[in-house]
């Protein structure tokens, strides 16, 4: 368990994940005048979607590419470990998301919580699929995209820049399936098992015809 918290940066995760998650209830109502490229306005979008955004860098480096060789070579089954890494990335967010409204500011609260969950499902499925580096840049041109182009001419957003809305029972459910996908993408391509290989190993033949191995016994036993 240590080991697996030390190659994972464990404490470090969820030191970022509460800075963001804090971030992203201060700046709830920040928002970034983003002229949109499409509609030729300007859709002012949410500080905090970008905040959100920067859940994903969060998760690649909890996931190095490195360390997930070496723990796929080993044949270890951590899928217990992984939970409790979920939990650090997205524990934060949710506790804020919880408290907040008690405290009588919970101002886009639900859709701090829905992006982080989008932003991690969508980092781990790429990572999986794609590595660590494309982990990164997709969520980051999803937001460029979202920012530049998701705004409509008359007032609000693409149905495909939802993070941009407000949160609604059909988009938090869409961002909770892409959460799920991501987290069995991960699951199927990163945490199953190396096989071991199978069959003889093939033994070197030296130019005389016979086995290594033979000539070796017959030249000791000379």
């Amino acid at each position: 368990m240590a080991d697996y918290l030390r190659a994972h940066r464990l404490a470090s995760t969820a030191g970022l994940a509460a800075l963001l998650a804090l971030a992203g209830w201060s700046f709830a109502s920040t928002t970034l005048p983003i002229p949109q490229l499409l509609s030729g306005g300007s859709q002012p979008v949410l500080f905090q979607l970008l905040l959100t955004t920067l859940a994903a860098p969060v998760v690649v480096a909890a996931f190095p590419e490195e360390t997930l060789r070496l723990e796929a070579a080993s044949r270890r089954r951590l899928w217990v470990y992984d939970v409790v890494t979920l939990v650090a990335v997205l524990g934060p967010v949710l506790l804020v998301s919880a408290v907040a409204p008690l405290l009588g500011d919970g101002t886009h609260t639900d859709e701090l919580a829905r992006n982080t969950a989008l932003f991690v499902g969508l980092a781990l499925g790429v990572h999986a699929a794609f590595g660590q580096t494309a982990a990164v840049v997709v969520p980051c041109v999803y937001f460029l995209a979202i920012a530049t182009a998701g705004g409509l001419p008359y007032g609000g957003y693409r149905s495909w820049a939802f993070p941009a809305a407000d949160a609604t029972p059909s988009n938090s459910a869409a961002a909770a399936v892409v959460l799920l996908v991501g987290l069995l993408v991960f699951a199927v391509r990163q945490r199953r098992p190396a096989r071991p290989r199978s069959g003889r190993a093939r033994v070197p033949i030296t130019p005389s015809g016979t086995s290594a191995v033979g000539a070796g016994s017959i030249q000791s036993s000379g």
